[in-house]
């Protein structure tokens, strides 16, 4: 039998391959033709109504969100909803708005139109006033074009007005309890008497004397307090602008000139001229009265200029010969004394005091704590009364002081520390008693 099989396949093989395929053909357009019925082309999108719009169609999603988040940025002045408060707000305006239909709630007029425009806080200015400019920018914004139009808006802004009527006219009296009804007339017709006690933080003395064993607590639990950031221990080039002012030279033209750029730069007496509050800016009539301030203004600018010229020069200097003058003192002791210049030492400082002798400026320190073993001298940096260059040293890494070093300030931290804690109590137990 399977040998009869094996021999008629081998000699029809052609026509019952034929056979197959054509039965499969026919099958496959039978299946894939929509008037079967049996393919996917009848398959329906699915459909979830929601008072007339269909939440399974994106096109009605995107209608209705969109109406809803228009509507919410206007009335809030800003688009901020997250997707659940959107999705809440829109299915609520909705429903609201197929009971208005319901109702009969008639369109919106184009009074009413106007007045709710100057309602919405999109519009609305500092002051909380409808402000016309912001409402026409943004008029101006939709005429070039957005995702929303003029119409868009109108209709939005029309739909929310009834929804407003709708939500009034539902809202109506409500059933409220006798005692709800007693309790809110009680608080209606109820007089408050307010007394206000103060006491004088200044004055206050609780007379605090802390123990050794106080302090010791109060240090260790707060040391970060007493803790030093990392200083650094430079040397200073100094050029001072009153070094350089005797070379100046200004003339009135310059002088008028600067005075007329800005007056109110410029300070003159009000009243009593040896009070330093009794000041205030002059004006353009006031000229000869403050002319000395001016001109000393201008030949300190220039003095200043000067010496900011000076130092860049010397730092130049320093620069290019800085591989010789790191390694040899000498060297850098002999150019400055060439300079008619000479190292003066800082105090160490740390990047947020800045050094005692520059008037703890925050620029000068910023520039010494770019310097390091690499980088030696500094640019030019100018301060209140001049310019200097920088010469580093070493940087001391942050450091907490011993207990002994910083005992004095220990002490009157606790003591405000303490004093503030019990002032607060204070407060908690004053009672007023009337007379």
């Amino acid at each position: 039998m399977i040998t009869w099989i094996q021999r008629t396949f081998q000699h029809h093989f052609r026509a019952i391959f034929a056979v197959l395929l054509v039965l499969i053909i026919v099958s496959f357009i039978f299946v894939t033709n929509a008037s079967s019925g049996l393919g996917r082309t009848d398959r329906e999108v699915l459909t979830r109504e929601f008072f007339g719009y269909n939440l399974g169609s994106p096109d009605d999603q995107a209608r209705l969100y969109g109406d809803a988040s228009l509507s919410a940025t206007l009335q809030l002045g800003y688009s901020g909803l997250g997707s659940d408060e959107l999705q809440s707000y829109a299915f609520q305006r909705v429903a609201a708005l197929h009971l208005a239909n319901q109702l009969h709630i008639p369109a919106s007029s184009k009074t009413e139109l106007e007045a709710h425009i100057k309602t919405l806080r999109a519009f609305t200015g500092e002051g909380g006033q409808f402000d016309a400019t912001r409402y026409n920018t943004f008029r101006t914004n939709l005429k070039e074009g957005g995702r929303f139009t003029e119409a868009d808006v109108s209709r939005v802004l029309s739909d929310d007005i009834r929804v407003e009527k709708t939500q009034q006219l539902i809202a109506g009296p409500g059933y409220v309890l006798d005692h709800d009804v007693q309790t809110q007339l009680a608080r209606a017709e109820t007089s408050w008497t307010l007394g206000l006690a103060t006491v004088d933080y200044a004055s206050y003395n609780p007379g605090i004397s802390p123990t050794p064993a106080d302090l010791a607590k109060f240090y260790g639990d707060n040391t970060f307090r007493y803790e030093v950031g990392p200083r650094a221990v430079v040397s200073a080039i100094v050029f001072d602008n009153a070094a350089f002012l005797a070379s100046v030279q200004v003339n009135e033209t310059e002088v008028r000139a600067l005075f007329d750029s800005n007056p109110a730069n410029f300070q003159k007496p009000a009243n009593n001229p040896a009070d330093p509050k009794a000041l205030k800016p002059a004006e353009a009539g006031d000229y000869a009265i403050v002319r000395s301030e001016v001109e000393a203004t201008l030949k300190n600018s220039r003095a200043q200029q000067l010496a900011d010229k000076a130092a860049s020069d010397l730092s130049l200097a320093l620069f290019e010969g800085r591989a010789r003058l790191a390694s040899d003192p000498a060297a850098l002791d002999a150019l400055l004394a060439s300079r008619g210049l000479k190292l003066q030492p800082l105090a160490p400082f740390t990047r947020e005091a800045g050094p005692a002798e520059f008037d703890h400026s925050p620029d000068v320190a910023a520039e010494a704590f770019k310097l390091n073993t690499s980088r030696v001298f500094s640019d030019a940096v100018a301060y209140n009364r001049g310019v200097a260059v920088l010469v580093w040293k070493e940087t001391l890494p942050a450091h907490t002081p011993a207990f002994a070093a910083v005992s004095a300030k220990i002490s009157t931290d606790y003591i405000e520390n303490e004093k503030r804690k019990r002032f607060v109590e204070l407060g908690r137990t004053l009672k007023w008693d009337p007379v």
